[in-house]
């Protein structure tokens, strides 16, 4: 069955040909609705008088026919991407203020001080100590002028000493000798620079009056104490 869809003049067909395409290909291709994607062969039939028949089938007998074929229509663009679910923001742990702490400038040594009040610098670690009488710390019990008293042991020394006249059982260690280790200490820059100035000013005075024996040592020692105080300010 032939199915007349537009008739229009001959000068009118062209200016009306876009129009034309899209209602050919609705109404007379099957499951053009389905698929635009596809490329379609229209016939353009022009009768007798003029009339322009587009169609799918053949022109009738008479009428000059023409194919043409139909620019394909643009694929349909792609879905665009789900857009990725954004990270749920994680609360940042608070900031710790920690204090901060500052370094004193200068230098630091250990520091150590024998028994008798002198003190001296440890660079290796090695601490000395001192001999004292037992008496001196207080573990026997008896002060010094007990021990050494006129009815104890008069002098420390065994070769002067006379016999004790205190019983020996009641404190038979008093006048014994005991080893004190030196005690040792970090001194911090404050401490470090008092002391090596103190010295300093010591080794210098005693330069001062030294022998031409004794001038290269205090020398030495007052080169070191300087290469010391470096930091000091």
């Amino acid at each position: 069955m032939r199915r007349r869809m537009d008739v229009v003049p001959r000068n009118a067909g062209t200016r009306r040909i876009a129009g034309m395409r899209r209602i050919v290909l609705l109404a007379l291709l099957p499951g053009a609705c389905a698929s635009f994607a596809q490329a379609v062969d229209v016939l353009r039939c022009v009768a007798a008088d003029g009339s322009v028949i587009y169609q799918d089938r053949p022109c009738a007998a008479g009428q000059a026919g023409e194919r043409l074929r139909l620019p394909d229509d643009p694929a349909p663009p792609a879905p665009a991407p789900a857009d990725a679910p954004v990270p749920a923001l994680q609360a940042e742990p608070a900031a710790t203020s920690e204090p901060i702490v500052v370094e004193e400038a200068g230098p630091r040594f250990q520091l150590c001080t024998r028994a008798d009040g002198s003190q001296y610098i440890s660079d290796d670690g090695w601490i000395g100590g001192t001999g004292v009488p037992y008496g001196m710390v207080g573990g026997s019990g008896m002060g010094l002028a007990q021990v050494y008293g006129a009815l104890g042991a008069g002098v420390s020394a065994p070769g002067l000493r006379t016999a004790p006249r205190i019983p020996a059982g009641n404190h038979p260690h008093a006048g014994a000798m005991i080893w004190i280790d030196d005690q040792c200490h970090e001194a911090a820059p404050r401490e470090a620079c008092t002391w090596l100035a103190r010295r300093h000013r010591d080794v210098a005075r005693r330069l001062e009056h030294a022998f031409s024996d004794q001038a290269p040592q205090l020398e030495h020692e007052q080169a070191a104490l300087r290469e010391r105080m470096h930091g000091c300010g």
